[in-house]
């Protein structure tokens, strides 16, 4: 028998800071969801860190200054205005797609049961997005 395989699909998700993004990308669900693009919620400049932004390694954290892109944010802390925003974090990991087909039959009617697996990874995260 075969082993029961899921079906990926791709997801962007909110999230609340941008501290989350490495866990959840590298956390895969069991029911297939693939987190591709995070959107982190807004840093309030009332609080004493309203100004102090890090970025974490390992993820492409998309700048955004008035709402407009500006570019891929390097990793480390900086103090940064409340006008500069990360609109997007896109992984940098090396994401499996499955894709199983229960049973499918072949020219000769042979039933056989195809699982595809695409591994894939995102290189320029600000056009992905």
């Amino acid at each position: 028998s075969m082993s029961k395989s899921v079906h990926s699909f791709c997801v962007q998700k909110d999230i609340g800071h941008i501290s989350e993004a490495p866990g959840i990308f590298s956390n895969p669900t069991s029911h297939g969801e693939i987190p591709l693009v995070l959107i982190p919620g807004h840093r309030s400049v009332f609080t004493g860190t309203g100004w102090w932004m890090t970025i974490p390694s390992g993820v492409s954290c998309l700048m955004q200054k008035w709402g407009r892109h500006t570019e891929i944010a390097k990793p480390g802390g900086s103090i940064t205005p409340p006008w500069y925003r990360i609109a997007y974090i896109v992984t940098q990991q090396s994401c499996n797609y499955n894709a199983p087909v229960k049973e499918c039959p072949t020219s000769d009617n042979v039933r056989v049961g195809v699982d595809c697996l695409i591994v894939f990874s995102i290189r320029e995260a600000d056009q992905f997005v």
